[in-house]
């Protein structure tokens, strides 16, 4: 199946790059020669975005353009295959669902099979008022830290020690030791059961 696409202004090395990887990915399994077009335009667009960095002393467009786009067309297929295989499908289901009837006829929905102790919420079974109370605390702590730890405390909650430390360009070894400052302020402000 021959494109029609067009690409007037586009520097022909990169129109050429564009179109063999387009042909080559129709090639593989999780596409059929009528994708030809859309892969095309995926590539070319991922080039355009891309092409801000292109230094020519470093090496030519042709390079650069096939580096560039051999990189989307590997992510790609690993985006094609994963979703044929139903790796990026999320199954939701509701709890309104009923799961199971019992001996007198009535439905037992799925909330109703669900306790506060079975940690739905990632809270290992405490109750919602000890949450509650953890937040408030875990805040006045934070109010009052300096500012570089109380900066690092609110991090460490959605990332891990060795994101932060990637991020922040320090060792992992000064992100720990700042972790045990934490933890002496903590226990200094009355919080028992803080790890040594």
């Amino acid at each position: 199946m021959k494109s029609n696409n067009q690409y007037h202004g586009v520097l022909p090395e990169a129109v050429k790059v564009v179109r063999y990887w387009a042909h080559r990915l129709t090639q593989h399994p999780s596409f059929t020669p009528f994708d030809l077009e859309d892969l095309e335009q995926e590539l070319m667009l991922d080039l355009h975005i891309r092409l801000p960095r292109f230094d020519p002393r470093q090496s030519g467009l042709a390079t650069f353009a096939s580096m560039v786009i051999s990189r989307c067309a590997s992510r790609l297929i690993e985006e094609a295959t994963t979703a044929k295989s139903g790796g990026n499908v999320q199954r939701l289901v509701s709890l309104d669902t009923t799961v199971i009837s019992n001996r007198q006829g009535e439905q037992i929905l799925l909330q109703d099979t669900i306790g506060e102790a079975d940690g739905l919420w990632h809270q290992q079974g405490m109750a919602w008022n000890e949450v509650i109370e953890r937040k408030v605390d875990f805040s006045r702590v934070l109010f009052v830290l300096p500012k570089n730890l109380s900066y690092l405390a609110s991090r460490l909650l959605e990332e891990s020690a060795s994101e932060v430390a990637r991020s922040a360009r320090v060792s992992q070894a000064t992100i720990h030791v700042a972790v045990e400052r934490l933890c002496c302020f903590a226990k200094m402000l009355g919080f028992v059961g803080v790890p040594a």
